[in-house]
This record gives C-alpha cells, sequence and structure tokens, in this order.
C-alpha cells in the first residue's frame, strides 16, 4: 500500500502546487498530501503537522471560493473532519473543538452525513475528555449524547455504537463509576458485531 501510495505521491502532477490550475485539482492535490504525510510514519510530529497544514489548505480553498460549498457539501464536510482530525492529533484539542461547533451547523442535505457528523463529534468529544482525563466532563455528555439519539431518532452502524460505547465505558471507568463502565462493557461484549476486535 505504501508502494502505491509512493507512486501516487511521485508523479509528476503532485511535484508542484503550482500545476494544480482548477479547484478541484488543488483540492485533490491537498486531500493526497493530506493522505500521505497520515499514511508514511503516522505517529511522526512532522508529518502531524504537514497533515494539518494541507487540511488547513483546504479549508482555505473552500473559503477562498464559497460558490463550491453548496456545489461540494460532502466534499467541504470532509474537510472539515479532516482538520479537525489533525488538530486533535496534534492535541490542539480547544482549536478542534471550536471546529467541532462549527461542523454541526453546516446544513446537509443527506440525512446520512448528518448521522456520520453526529457520531464524528461524539467519538472526538469523548476521545478529548478520555485523553485529557476530563472525566467528570465526559459523564455529563453521555446523557446528553444519548437523549440526542433518541430526540433525532440518530441511527448508527454497529461500528459506531461499539466504538461510543467503548469510549462511554472508559469515561465511565475514569470517573470511578465502575457499574456504568461494566453497562457500557457489557454493551461492546454483547455485541454480535465483529467490526472492532481491538476493543474486546
Amino acid at each position: 500500500e505504501k508502494n502505491s501510495s509512493k507512486k501516487i505521491i511521485n508523479h509528476p502532477l503532485f511535484s508542484s502546487e503550482e500545476k494544480a490550475l482548477s479547484f478541484l485539482a488543488k483540492r485533490y492535490f491537498y486531500e493526497v498530501r493530506m493522505l500521505y504525510s497520515r499514511m508514511v510514519n503516522p505517529r511522526g510530529r512532522s508529518n502531524l503537522i504537514h497533515a494539518y497544514d494541507y487540511s488547513k489548505r483546504t479549508m482555505e480553498l473552500y473559503d477562498a471560493h464559497p460558490q463550491f460549498i453548496d456545489k461540494q457539501g460532502i466534499g467541504y464536510n470532509n474537510a472539515y473532519r479532516n482538520l479537525i482530525a489533525s488538530l486533535v492529533n496534534l492535541r490542539r484539542n480547544e482549536e478542534a473543538e471550536r471546529y467541532l461547533k462549527q461542523l454541526n451547523i453546516i446544513s446537509l442535505k443527506s440525512k446520512q452525513a448528518a448521522y456520520e457528523n453526529f457520531y464524528f463529534t461524539n467519538v472526538v468529544l469523548t476521545a478529548i475528555c478520555i485523553k485529557t482525563g476530563q472525566f467528570s466532563r465526559g459523564v455529563e455528555l453521555i446523557p446528553e449524547i444519548q437523549d440526542e439519539i433518541t430526540e433525532k431518532h440518530i441511527i448508527l452502524d454497529q461500528k459506531g455504537r461499539i466504538v461510543l460505547n467503548f469510549n462511554f465505558a472508559v469515561i465511565y471507568f475514569g470517573a470511578e463509576n465502575y457499574s456504568g463502565a461494566n453497562f457500557y462493557l457489557n454493551e461492546v461484549i454483547n455485541n454480535p458485531s465483529n467490526l472492532r476486535n481491538d476493543l474486546y
């Protein structure tokens, strides 16, 4: 996979940003560079910084050409999520949360895309609580998330349920609420799918 990626990234068209003349060409140039930076030594700080830089450039591209925001709503939405993921990887959590708020203002025609944003937002928020030890905050978030799922009839796939329930369990464990942790761990263990064996 890395060899294939190197062939793509070493293609003459990716040698310089100046060769990306159109909006789409620039967007693809930034996105490929961002993905490549994440793929090669994903824990290396310099690669994380490069991934952030190209994610930021994608957002700036949309800001400079707002006519494409409505035309490419999913692409714009994904650009937000890539930028947020890059900020979280760099532990710039406050910035990430500011962009999360903006992400959830985006009007999406697709219900599925809205569900994906809900999932992404809450996985990121609960992960931030876990990584920064904000377990009390996390405990307050969990019922809010559950209420929103019920009130908005949000449909999560099996993977989404497993990951959120696992994060909930870790938060309750960190808050020393072991009955809550056991409840959500049982939700993970008793899930019939094997989509995330790494969590078992």
